[in-house]
């Protein structure tokens, strides 16, 4: 009796066991999702206007794009996201995205001169970011990301088993086929310059409004200053002199002289005696309303040693303009004038002697030296 009664029990106990079996079996398996690399990105630092690396877009497939960039330091900029087309293995002409259905968050170009993003929605062959103005001295930091229908799902990884014994080798394979380039790496910072070297800081490019052109604020952190110009001016001469004035200095401060050549003859001149800027000699020269058509004066002016105290500052210029109603008719000049005083130069204006307005596309960059 007591062996029948342990028999039924063991029975009892196995359909049990088996039940719970099944039970387990059929019990469903979570699974835990790996998230892909983003597969375009480019980030870096902008410290004036320019172009980032360029994305090779074409085996990628990103068409999910999000620019997101801090500014600080500079007055005015304008920050865009441009695509180009292939032109077999290389990009065609760089283009801003744009239209609603593209460009889907914020707005391209940005101007906000502290942070924006830009989200655009787009399969274009070769992706870059563009500076494209930049006023003042300052830095833009920059990500760009672009994400495709890559599928970001990897199946779960079991424990590992223990290590089994090593095996023979094997023959050796014949070689694959080489791999396609990746995408350029992101343009790393830019170095600092070395002994000459110019860094821009402001450009002013006339609307046609004015006769003025003013550098206020200049940094006194380089050993020299370099302003490069080229223009024209709406007086009704034929040419008219450009004058030059430091730190508003309008008192009787200023001496010049220097040399300038007509066609194959020269001549010189000197204002010996100190006067306001504008009764000194121009330090530019540039064809006016009555000069032939489309021709501009250009010129350098030098001031080296602007930001110290020692001395009086020396102004060194070379120009040259059209002055008749013929190509023939021009001239050329060297002209050295002294500012008598020692101060810090910290602001330059350039001024129509004439009282006329420089005409719209004259462009004055000024450049420190290092």
């Amino acid at each position: 009796m007591k062996r029948f009664y342990w028999q039924v029990s063991a029975l009892f106990l196995l359909s049990v066991m088996f039940t719970a079996l099944d039970w387990f079996k059929f019990q469903p398996v979570h699974v835990v999702h790996a998230q892909a690399p983003v597969p375009c990105t480019i980030q870096g630092t902008f410290t004036a206007s320019g172009t980032s690396a360029q994305i090779d877009n074409r085996r990628t497939g990103c068409y999910q794009w999000r620019v997101n960039y801090a500014s600080t330091g500079f007055s005015v900029i304008s920050i865009q996201l441009e695509e180009a087309p292939d032109a077999g293995g290389v990009p065609g002409t760089w283009a801003a995205f744009t239209g609603s259905s593209v460009v889907v968050d914020g707005s391209n170009p940005s101007t906000s001169t502290n942070s924006a993003i830009i989200g655009v929605h787009s399969g274009a062959a070769w992706v870059r970011l563009n500076l494209a103005t930049a006023t003042g001295t300052g830095q833009v930091t920059y990500q760009v990301w672009g994400a495709n229908s890559t599928p970001n799902f990897n199946p779960p990884v079991g424990s590992s088993g223990a290590t089994g014994p090593t095996g023979a080798t094997g023959a050796t394979g014949a070689t694959g086929a080489t791999g396609s380039a990746g995408p350029t790496g992101a343009t790393g910072p830019t170095g600092s310059g070395g002994s000459g070297a110019l860094t821009q800081i402001s450009q002013v490019i006339s609307s046609g409004a004015s006769g003025t052109v003013t550098f206020s604020t200049i940094p006194g952190t380089y050993s020299s200053l370099m302003l490069i110009a080229n223009g024209r001016v709406s007086d009704s001469g034929n040419s008219e002199q450009i004058y030059i004035k430091f730190n508003t200095d309008s008192g009787s401060n200023y001496t010049s002289q220097g040399i300038f050549g007509v066609g194959l003859g020269t001549s010189a001149f000197e204002v010996s005696t100190p006067s306001a800027p504008a009764a000194q000699n121009g330090i530019l020269g540039f064809p006016a309303s009555g000069a032939a058509a489309n021709y501009s004066g250009s010129g350098t002016v030098l001031v080296p040693g602007y930001a110290g105290t020692t001395f009086f500052k020396s102004v060194q210029s070379q120009f040259g303009y059209v002055f008749g109603t013929v190509p023939s008719s021009h001239l050329t000049a060297e002209n050295v004038t002294f500012w008598n005083s020692a101060s810090a130069i910290t602001e330059i204006q350039l001024i129509d002697v004439g009282g006329g307005n420089f005409v719209s596309g004259s462009t004055f960059t000024l450049y420190g030296v290092q």
